[in-house]
């Protein structure tokens, strides 16, 4: 696929400077270009460009020609869409667009109407090549961040897109993975796939790529084959003046020149002193943790120990319990220590951010502790610098890009000075300036606090973390400094990086390529090499059970007679009137959830839930009920609670109840996929599918980051039962804002993933599981139907009797069943 870009152009509609400016370029059939830059130069906006999407879905002011063998991307169609480019995004998750695996991969081959039983036979390769080992039928919500990455670059390169653009494929993947995937991407490029990624990994991404692009603010400042990058050249001056990262054996041989770094001893630096841990922060806690509908612990570790003063590393592969580790020390996920003080950066940052202006967000803590103006003044600006947001300190949060927004929760949560701090992938976006700024930042402002962070960067790790853990399958298999990467287990994916394992080799502490530059001196004695080999043992295992002969249908039952399910319940909630069968009814429609492993706090927290909805309705129709005759049950002072006010609030919280638990469990158990395509088989119009098909993906989502949300708030600032009515109002109504901010981006970014998948409603396409409707769901549809049918019609000819419209003594035996049980 060849790309060529002529004068591009783009502004996008909120901002008054361009964010791409006349980037002109030429790219051929399978060469393979990392795009790299500081943080906000305009990477991810033109890699959006190529891709045809801001074209397509943005309101900014675009100019010049992007072409794709010929053809513009925006205008091309979803099936020819598919076959020329894939694209995947800073957040893997926003652009999951299925339920399992297996239809998150088949989604762009459906678009480009392949067969389905090709669809079901190219699984098996796909997941090879991502190195996902999980089955298609796996649910795509129970895959950790690294997983999902790795699934959505397999789903854009599924219909054999000829042009893959990534946009940092590598930020949450362990290093073995990285490497996999750039294997698989470089066998890609071989075979004419062309390879454009935005990434701030050099080191790791170096390896496959034979062409550099480094921009700027908004700019093409240099263009460069690979091996122009040495020693003493202008890409390593450009890259070191951007504050990018640079390959640490290149940017160490340019330090040490003449010397080569064969012939380069390297003298040990003073013993750095012994510093003296604080306080015990957690002594020997015990943390185990399973996922609902998992089969194993994502956490089982004993003896953890933190103290004031330490800055601990949490590492392992994708999946390996870091995530929930932090989870459990900050309280977000039970069974972990009561640890007072604590607060936690996570994964997404927008989850954090609850101010309009990133001056309020970093002031907040601070005005929660009583500080004066004065001491709010300095620590917003000290924790600004330190994290490089000064300029952005009149901004919303929310309008910044992911880089940003992750530095800005990082300076709100420090300028709480909490006594431990829990950073989850604090890496993701930033340049190696940046993150040596936040390290050193945090390294001071911490001095009497601890500091936990989970990483995949072995490097960071080695730089600025006081003790190294290590994670496998949440079992802790090494723990220490330097040494923990001495003898761990080569199933292990970890990889040091070529620095690091030079001073592994020779006995040195941990140092960057300047601080060993300072201490080299020649030697004639020949030294080992320096670039470690890739680990033994990394072989991508086969995936088994995967059927691959023909179209599988939908499993359970047919969305279609989910929603014939929902009507039939529907009607009987409404033909239904005494309180005994309404609770029947609502127990009957919660059975489902028996089978959907909801975990038990999910359970606790839907029984208080029922219980407040049964007593507050209860309460206000047994006082203000107002029809006559009614009988007084008591009264409380001036009010009385009535009899016939309380039946009639008993039915109505039970058809209530009922009517939430019979929605709850078809959204719970239906893909939105599934649900899409149901809807649009049953002629519903297209804009009202997709909206409640995308309200059925988002909004058990949009519930648990609520949870977080109003936990990352109480982390920083006093209770709310510590405010007066008013303040508590507002603080409530504030927590709607990263709530809503974080929906409105989530769907543009699933926007974008449909898009870039062909996704189109008017045009054809295969599907991999087609909507059958088999007996079964015919069998439990009709006789769903006829209850609820029958139900109505014996109401209605009870209703007609009562206002003597209609009576026939035959129906003597049913008015009374109605009376007595409907």
């Amino acid at each position: 696929m060849r790309l060529t870009l002529s004068a591009v152009r783009y502004r996008y509609p909120s901002s008054d400077v361009d964010a791409v400016i006349d980037v002109s370029l030429t790219v051929q059939p399978g060469e393979r270009v990392l795009l790299t830059g500081p943080t906000g130069c305009g990477k991810s906006t033109l890699l959006r460009l190529v891709a045809g999407l801001l074209q397509r879905h943005g309101q900014g002011d675009f100019s010049g020609q992007i072409r794709l063998d010929g053809v513009d991307p925006a205008s091309a169609g979803p099936a020819e869409r598919v076959l020329r480019a894939g694209f995947v995004s800073q957040e893997p998750n926003d652009q999951r667009v299925s339920g399992t695996v297996g239809d998150e991969l088949a989604f762009a081959m459906e678009s480009a109407r392949r067969p389905p039983e090709d669809i079901d036979a190219a699984l098996p390769g796909l997941l090879q090549t991502v190195g996902l080992m999980v089955r298609p039928e796996r649910s795509a919500d129970a895959l950790s961040g690294g997983q999902t990455q790795r699934l959505v670059t397999g789903a854009a390169l599924s219909a054999g897109a000829k042009l893959l653009l990534l946009d940092e494929p590598l930020a949450q993947l362990d290093p073995v993975g990285a490497l996999q995937l750039l294997d698989r991407l470089d066998a890609l490029a071989a075979s004419g796939v062309t390879v454009m990624m935005v990434e701030h990994r050099l080191e790791a991404a170096l390896s496959m790529v034979d062409r550099i692009l480094v921009m700027a603010d908004g700019r093409l400042i240099a263009d460069a084959p690979v091996q122009a990058l040495t020693p003493n050249s202008p890409l390593l001056s450009a890259l070191r003046g951007l504050g990018l990262s640079v390959p640490g054996m290149i940017d160490l041989a340019d330090r040490i020149a003449p010397l080569t770094i064969p012939r380069a001893v390297f003298e040990p630096p003073p013993p750095a002193p012994v510093r003296a841990l604080g306080a015990p922060v957690v002594s020997g806690a015990s943390m185990r943790y399973r996922y609902p509908g998992t089969e194993r612990d994502a956490l089982d570790l004993d003896r953890f120990s933190l103290a004031a003063g330490e800055r601990v590393a949490v590492l392992g592969g994708n999946g390996a319990g870091k995530s929930t580790l932090l989870g459990m020390l900050s309280g977000l996920l039970p069974g972990g220590p009561e640890i007072s003080d604590v607060v936690m950066v996570p994964q997404d940052p927008d989850l954090s951010l609850f101010c309009p202006a990133v001056r309020e967000e970093l002031r907040y803590g601070p005005q929660e502790a009583r500080r004066t103006r004065q001491e709010q003044d300095q620590i917003v600006a000290d924790a600004a610098e330190a994290l490089s947001v000064t300029a952005l300190l009149d901004r919303a949060p929310q309008s910044l890009s992911r880089g940003q927004r992750l530095r800005t929760a990082i300076a709100a949560a420090l300028t709480c000075q909490p006594k431990v701090l829990l950073l989850d992938e604090p890496t993701s976006g930033q340049d190696h300036d940046q993150i040596e700024r936040m390290m050193s930042a945090l390294r001071g402002a911490l001095s009497d606090g601890a500091l936990v962070f989970a990483t995949h960067d072995v490097s960071l790790a080695l730089r600025h973390a006081t003790r190294i853990l290590i994670l496998d399958q949440g079992k802790r298999i090494a723990e220490g400094q330097q040494d923990v990467f001495a003898a761990l287990p080569p199933h292990v994916p970890i990889v040091l990086p070529p620095v690091a394992a030079l001073c592994l080799a020779r006995g040195l502490p941990p140092m960057n390529p300047a601080d060993l530059a300072a201490r080299a001196r020649p030697s004639e004695q020949a030294q080992p090499t320096t670039t470690p080999a890739r680990p033994d043992g990394q072989a991508t295992p086969p995936i088994e059970g995967v059927a691959t002969r023909g179209p599988k249908p939908s499993r359970g039952l047919d969305p279609r007679a989910r929603l014939g399910l929902l009507f039939a319940a529907g009607i009987l909630a409404v033909t239904l009137e005494r309180p005994i069968s309404l609770a029947g009814f609502a127990v009957l429609c919660g059975v489902p959830l028996l089978w959907l492993r909801v975990s038990r706090a999910w359970w606790r927290r839907g029984l208080i839930a029922v219980a407040a909805i049964i007593w507050s309705t209860v309460c206000s129709q047994g006082i203000f009920y107002s029809d006559q005759p009614r009988v007084s049950l008591g009264h409380i002072g001036p009010l009385h609670l009535y009899r016939e006010g309380v039946v009639y609030g008993l039915a109505q919280s039970m058809r209530f109840v009922g009517l939430s638990l019979a929605g709850i469990a078809m959204a719970v158990s239906t893909p939105p996929d599934r649900m899409f395509a149901a809807l649009v088989k049953l002629k519903v119009p297209f804009g009202l599918a997709l909206m409640a098909a995308t309200a059925l993906r988002f909004l058990p989502e949009i519930g648990r980051e609520a949870l977080v949300v109003r936990r990352a708030r109480a982390a920083r600032g006093r209770p709310v039962w510590q405010r007066r009515p008013v303040a508590w109002m507002a603080v409530e109504l504030s927590l709607l804002r990263p709530v809503i901010a974080r929906a409105w981006r989530r769907a543009q970014n699933l926007a974008e993933s449909l898009d870039a998948r062909g996704f189109d409603p008017l045009a054809e396409r295969t599907f991999r599981r087609p909507l059958r409707m088999g007996r079964a769901d015919w069998s439990v549809l009709l006789f769903a139907i006829g209850v609820s049918v029958s139900a109505a019609t014996m109401r209605l000819l009870y209703v007609l009797y009562i206002a003597e419209a209609l009576y026939m003594p035959q129906l003597r035996p049913l008015y009374g069943f109605v009376r007595g049980w409907l």
